[in-house]
């Protein structure tokens, strides 16, 4: 099966109809495509005429190595882009069988471990910086809102205004 006839069938039955992404889902799996696409053109490989075969597990993983090396994306982002093409290489196994072996390979590549780093927090100081903007003596804002909740004050609760 030729591999730009693979990626479209992908697209139009199995990402749109069948499982009826959003667009920014879409978006997600179109970049990951494109970047593929600009890999395998520096690779020289003829697009038009490759075929799922030719597009196999190494191909993937100089992918994967491309992204982090020459554009410079993260662990977790690569990870991202290899489930794009494991879900790729799954739905293409549902549809040709000849390319079992391909698309096993694909789909048994490990994503990267990451370590996670925890989230950068605010100070106390920050957070009440923050609290205080709305303007706590204007009668609304995050602040009034809040001391009208704890003191059960709810005959008079009015949804809070954005200034």
């Amino acid at each position: 099966m030729l591999f730009c006839d693979c990626v479209q069938d992908y697209f139009k039955t199995y990402l749109i109809l069948q499982r009826g992404y959003g667009v920014n889902t879409l978006a997600s799996y179109r970049d990951t495509f494109r970047l593929l696409l600009a890999y395998l053109a520096e690779t020289e490989l003829d697009v038009k005429s490759a075929r799922m075969e030719h597009v196999g597990r190494d191909r993937v993983n100089g992918f994967l190595e491309w992204l982090e090396a020459s554009r410079g994306n993260s662990i977790s982002t690569r990870n991202v882009r290899l489930a794009h093409l494991k879900s790729f290489a799954n739905y293409i196994l549902t549809l040709s069988p000849d390319d079992v072996g391909t698309c096993s390979a694909i789909m048994a590549t490990p994503a990267k471990r990451c370590t996670a780093e925890p989230p950068d927090s605010l100070s106390r100081d920050e957070i009440a910086c923050l609290l205080a903007i709305p303007g706590t003596d204007q009668g609304f804002g995050f602040e009034h809102a809040r001391r009208g909740l704890s003191a059960g004050n709810t005959r008079d609760r009015q949804p809070c205004r954005v200034a």
